[in-house]
């Protein structure tokens, strides 16, 4: 007996490390691929929405692919609809997507599922993570008469701070900014953005706004801009649309200074981030 009691405050630390480690190593996961779709799976959509589809990693192609002979459409009982493509974005690291609409209007109060195909008309991936489970991507329309308050800007943006962390597989790097923006759905910012230092083009991709919290960056994975650097400064253009894709106002413009990851981690202990 007294030969095993010295494993026992043993296997409580192993334990009690595995506790403490174990949120770490799964937030630091990075998977080869993914797909998302906005609005969220449970929203109540219009009857001419914008969507978003986006893929990273080896999931891109079939998003890349809508311009090139690739397909997608929402399909309920008794009504196929396809989805046209107004504009294809490629994020700076990794990630791909697509704007589109229905070709048609969506009925009112009836259930469709996304239906999404490569070029070679083979199915490509439909679901997501969301609220924590793998979601096949579907969306029910709103009734006949429901008609939500028009969204509008509710005071000018501005930048509240930079994150930086260090993960698994990189660094996840954002610039915070606050939107004042109210509605009734969820509604999106158009995004251009432009370095101030060259004659680079604007680079365009469309990001769904949280509140009134619009995260412009990465993850450690993948995502629309690269905005590291202690010496860049760049111009964003932002553009708010509503549930249909249609402009809210006047387009704002914001100018920031790149993240400074070394003065993140100079102020922030190894591993973690948080907004300034």
């Amino acid at each position: 007996m007294n030969a095993h009691r010295p494993l026992v405050p043993t296997l409580l630390a192993l334990a009690l490390a595995a506790v403490f480690i174990a949120p770490s190593i799964a937030e630091a996961k990075c998977m080869a691929g993914n797909f998302t779709a906005w609005p969220p799976p449970d929203t109540h959509l219009t009857s001419r929405p914008m969507l978003l589809l986006e893929g990273f990693g080896n999931e891109q192609a079939p998003i890349a692919g809508l311009a090139e002979g690739g397909a997608a459409r929402l399909v309920a009982k008794g009504h196929r609809v396809d989805l046209v493509v107004d504009a294809i974005h490629q994020g700076d690291f990794g990630l791909t997507q697509a704007v589109v609409r229905p070709a048609e209007p969506l009925k009112p109060g009836t259930r469709y599922t996304l239906d999404l195909r490569g070029a070679d008309g083979q199915p490509a991936r439909t679901t997501m993570w969301h609220q924590g489970e793998p979601t096949p991507v579907r969306w029910t329309t709103a009734a006949a008469d429901h008609k939500p308050a028009a969204p509008a800007w509710s005071g000018t943006p501005v930048v509240t701070g930079q994150s930086y962390r260090r993960l698994g597989c990189g660094p996840s790097s954002h610039i915070a900014v606050k939107l004042p923006a109210a509605g009734d759905a969820p509604l999106a910012v158009q995004v251009d953005l432009k370095p101030l230092d060259d004659d680079e083009q604007a680079r365009t991709y469309v990001l769904p706004l949280d509140g009134e919290t619009l995260r412009i960056g990465h993850g450690m994975c993948s995502g629309a801009f690269r905005l590291t650097g202690a010496d860049a400064r760049y111009r964003a253009e932002l553009t708010l649309r509503d549930a249909a894709g249609n402009v809210v106002g006047e387009t704002q413009t914001l100018e920031f200074d790149g993240v400074d990851p070394n003065r993140m981690l100079r102020t922030l202990p190894l591993g973690k981030g948080q907004l300034r």
